[in-house]
């Protein structure tokens, strides 16, 4: 077991999650391991090529991280499989699917904060490793879009960049970002929050949330989930790719 592997497990045991099963099953839909970028065994490119010090540093960042990611998204899964209210009923408010639903929306915030870093952290890791942002002419920071558009101006980069843009474009990640934003700028989407809803021109209306759809984000976080291990396959297989380019310089 790598050192990587002991910590994601130490996480999950020291955090007390009570239920061993759940966990088994939210393996099922996501592995965390699936989300993890390869790590460079080799000491002499880890201290002495520029492109795979750099890169060493991101993808412990980026694996640790993901172990958070996996853990809220854990938490959401358990909350789930209770089979809470899809949305806020007054009248049901102090049943135990009520409960259970607000529990959920609380974790669905955190997962849909975790899955946008996530995939920004990817970004920043390519603006990092080849120097897009000074490619680019730009003096301010580029942003999330900014950094795919760019990506695609390097020849070897092409196809990520096309990938990235997949899946920064779908549906689910444009479901997940807005529920990000609204937790973001306080604008909880969960029961705790406040619905602002337009009644006429200049004129709005504002209550209680009636709380994110259940099912809805669900299904969201899972395909975008998935869109994520695939977009870490490819990852995966540019990296190795350097790798061996560089073993070849080595001799």
């Amino acid at each position: 077991m790598s050192k990587d592997d002991a910590n994601r497990i130490n996480l999950f045991d020291f955090f007390g999650f009570p239920d061993h099963q759940k966990r088994d099953e939210a393996l099922q839909i996501c592995d965390v391991n699936k989300l993890c970028l390869l790590p460079v065994k080799d000491d002499y490119l880890r201290f002495f090529n520029i492109f795979f010090e750099q890169y060493s540093v991101w993808s412990y960042d980026i694996n640790n991280f993901s172990s958070h990611l996996w853990l809220h998204f854990l938490l959401m899964y358990y909350q789930y499989s209770q089979n809470p209210l899809d949305t806020i009923d007054i009248d049901k408010i102090q049943s135990p699917e009520a409960v259970h639903k607000i529990y959920f929306d609380i974790f669905a915030e955190d997962v849909a904060l975790y899955l946008i870093s996530y995939f920004d952290k990817h970004l920043e890791m390519f603006n990092d490793l080849y120097d897009l942002k000074q490619l680019s002419g730009n003096k301010l920071s580029l942003s999330r879009r900014r950094i795919i558009n760019e990506m695609g101006n390097v020849e070897v980069l092409k196809d990520l960049a096309n990938e990235y843009r997949r899946v920064e474009q779908s549906e689910p990640f444009r479901k997940v970002l807005a529920i990000r934003n609204n937790f973001v700028h306080n604008k909880s989407s969960s029961y705790y929050g406040m619905e602002v809803t337009k009644i006429g021109r200049g004129a709005y209306a504002s209550g209680n949330s009636s709380g994110i759809s259940t099912k809805s984000i669900y299904k969201s976080v899972c395909e975008l989930l998935k869109s994520y291990v695939q977009l870490c396959e490819q990852v995966n297989t540019f990296i190795s790719a350097r790798l061996e380019e560089s073993k070849q310089e080595m001799g």
